[in-house]
């Protein structure tokens, strides 16, 4: 049974009225009932013609909706506005559209855009402070590790350890003494990902938020309503439906393809890299892959977002390479900074992709 509960004249219902009636209608489903309940809202937009040009938008956008289900619980609990960092991301939307009166893909960027130079930012300017003090303080490790060496040496003959126990004495006070430099110069490499401690949960809250306002979510039968209807025009060029997936995929494209250049710009700053992190970057760039049909099958708001988000830390990374940039913001100088950075990247990649150095190197390996 599909009911529907009419909302009178308001143009679109609040977060609260929400809640309560998806709290309203929860009762069947832990009774163990799954109705089919449908939440709609009446928009009195001045014409019978822009009723229906809405009907069919919200017709289209709930088919795409229904694709998934989740529990009462779990929206509730973890994707609902009354999360607090969900209804704080969805209020400073709200905020920024009525102050400036802007339509909602220019609101979205410039939200997304002030967001990351207020929080993202300043935070990457500190990592870039961190593991510049970190870079300088190798020479002193090193020179540590080579004291410790002898040490442990004169140890083995002096109280007759074996290789076992004397590998153990050096770990273990090479790892004090490590930790005793970070904590005197504070620049303990843990202190560098704050910035990904406050970007993850700002894009997950910010993501949430947009798919909260255009109802993409479908609780057991519980179908949401779209809480921004002005969303369905508030887009531009070929996206103009803020409600609808990109058809042309050109979002989710710069989405990935953004990464994806994130990544290896990553990748191609390091001349040597271990194991573990070609293995991590090659997971980076199949999420990068992977980003591109997810984003196609959500709201163009949320695939418009997520190509801001992405471009602007492209920019972002390309800013903090250049060297005039890293003296602006008291970055230390280190002995890997390089002073034509781009030029250096070319000749990285050169190597590191060329087919030609690759199948020449073989023969001599096999050998």
């Amino acid at each position: 049974m599909i009911s529907q509960i009419p909302q009178g004249g308001n143009a679109c219902l609040s977060r609260t009225q929400l809640l309560n009636q998806v709290k309203k209608y929860s009762v069947f489903v832990k009774n163990g009932r799954e109705p089919s309940i449908v939440l709609s809202s009446q928009h009195d937009l001045g014409s019978n013609a822009q009723n229906q040009d809405l009907h069919q938008n919200n017709s289209r956008s709930t088919f795409v909706q229904q694709t998934r289900q989740i529990s009462f619980e779990t929206y509730m609990n973890f994707m609902s506005p009354n999360v607090a960092p969900i209804g704080a991301a969805q209020n400073v939307l709200e905020i920024v559209h009525t102050m400036t009166g802007l339509p909602w893909w220019a609101t979205i960027a410039l939200t997304t855009i002030g967001l990351r130079t207020l929080l993202t930012v300043p935070l990457s300017i500190y990592s870039a402070h961190v593991i510049a003090r970190v870079q300088n303080l190798k020479p002193e490790i090193d020179k540590l590790s080579k004291e410790l060496k002898r040490e442990v040496a004169m140890a083995v003959k002096q109280y007759d350890w074996d290789e076992k126990m004397a590998r153990k004495q050096y770990n273990r006070n090479m790892k004090r003494l490590i930790r005793e430099l970070y904590i005197k110069h504070n620049c303990h490499p843990l202190k560098s990902s704050f910035v990904m401690l406050t970007q993850i949960p700002l894009w997950i809250s910010m993501s949430l938020a947009l798919r909260n306002m255009c109802g993409a979510f479908k609780i057991q039968g519980i179908v949401l309503p779209t809480l921004t209807p002005d969303l369905g025009s508030g887009g531009m060029l070929w996206f103009s439906n803020l409600l609808l997936p990109d058809a042309t995929l050109i979002l989710p494209l710069i989405t990935g393809l953004s990464f994806l250049a994130i990544i290896e710009m990553n990748n191609l700053q390091r001349a040597e890299t271990t194991r573990f992190r070609r293995a991590l970057t090659n997971v980076f760039r199949v999420l990068s892959v992977v980003m591109v049909p997810v984003a196609a099958t959500l709201p163009s708001c949320m695939s418009w977002y997520w190509a801001c988000s992405v471009v602007f830390g492209l920019g972002q990374n390309v800013f903090m390479m250049l060297p005039s940039v890293r003296r602006a913001v008291r970055i230390p100088i280190t002995p890997d900074e390089s002073q034509t950075p781009f030029r250096d990247m070319m000749k990285v990649a050169k190597v590191k992709y060329s087919l030609k150095k690759r199948s020449s190197s073989e023969p001599e390996n096999k050998a």
